[in-house]
């Protein structure tokens, strides 16, 4: 096992106030399996993990983090399965800080995929799902990134970002089931607290990111974020890694942006949803499939995992996204 220090990128403000509430956390280690780790090429890289040795490589996944953490190397067990499957995932680390913006989230994802050999899966969960979207519909492509715009994504509990009254009652079930991570959200201009993170130590909340995230039941066995040969790391240090900052733009845009949305013939989407998720229902993900088409979306229903995907059992959904993203590149050639 090798621990990597990661650079965080820093944002400059004319306020010394104000700058201290829009930097990220310090520097963190991630755990990586020692055959599949390799050096980050650029600060918005925390992790990559590449097929072994031997293993041709089928594609490439850039994968892009929710509002639980900075950088989605919670998702290490389900890329290291990925690489045994020929797929070399890259984890994006977003700059995150209360001001930030939708556009810089995207600019950084892009500049990431920029980087790769080929145009790029996004692997997107939660509010990432909707920022994946946002990507596929984006109708004017900057120049620089055109050949490495993703165009397919594989979408983890994501929010129903295309459809506005859906959205909102996304919004409503929030309101309902989590009152008091919302409040603090709205109370603090930090959408971190809504899953039990934060910057205040005495507003995180480990009973909310379980009851958020996991299910219950199967909490003492959840699996995250460590290499495949590794033990099932405590919630309590899951905990300790979630964001302490995530931007509201981040919920706001999604409440406008379902109404100016568009999609790309060739844009394709699968969904892997939870029937034990409490934040994003499976019906929702039933609407966002029918707003982009039965011919260019799929979606999958699993049982027993929350939010994360990452309670005991966790090997069942990363087969079934195996399965999905052979349907995305399949659609990719057909389309070519």
């Amino acid at each position: 096992i090798s621990g990597v220090a990661i650079r965080p990128r820093m944002c400059s403000h004319r306020a010394a106030r104000t700058a201290q509430s829009c930097s990220p956390p310090r520097a963190t280690t991630v755990v990586g399996a020692k055959q599949f780790i390799g050096r980050m090429a650029t600060p918005a890289v925390s992790l990559r993990v590449s097929p072994p040795a031997g293993t041709p490589t089928k594609g490439y996944l850039v994968w892009v983090p929710g509002a639980t953490h900075h950088s989605a190397d919670a998702f290490g067990r389900m890329m290291a399965v990925m690489a045994n499957e020929g797929y070399e995932s890259v984890s994006v680390r977003l700059p995150k800080s209360r001001c930030a913006s939708t556009a810089q989230y995207i600019e950084t994802v892009a500049q990431v995929c920029s980087t790769l050999p080929e145009r790029p899966i996004v692997v997107g969960h939660s509010l990432a799902g909707g920022l994946a979207q946002q990507m596929l519909s984006t109708r004017r492509v900057p120049e620089r990134y055109a050949s490495h715009w993703p165009m397919q994504a594989l979408l983890l509990c994501p929010v129903p970002a295309m459809l506005p009254a859906t959205y909102f009652l996304f919004l409503l079930r929030l309101l309902f089931f989590e009152p008091i991570g919302l409040l603090l959200s709205a109370l603090f201009v930090n959408p971190a607290y809504l899953v039990g993170g934060g910057d205040s130590a005495c507003c995180r909340s480990l009973n909310r990111a379980t009851r958020t995230l996991f299910t219950e039941r199967n909490i003492a066995s959840t699996t995250l974020p460590v290499p495949l040969e590794s033990p099932a790391l405590p919630i309590e240090d899951f905990h300790l890694g979630m964001a302490q900052y995530e931007t509201f733009a981040y919920i706001l845009t999604y409440l406008i942006f379902g109404f100016c949305r568009s999609s790309p013939a060739n844009a394709r989407v699968a969904i892997v949803g939870s029937r034990d998720d409490r934040i994003v229902r499976p019906w929702m993900h039933a609407r966002t499939v029918r707003w982009w088409g039965e011919e260019r979306a799929r979606s999958v229903t699993v049982a027993g995992q929350g939010h994360m995907l990452g309670d005991a059992g966790w090997e069942h959904v990363a087969t079934q996204c195996v399965d999905l993203l052979k349907w995305l590149m399949m659609s990719d050639n057909a389309s070519v």
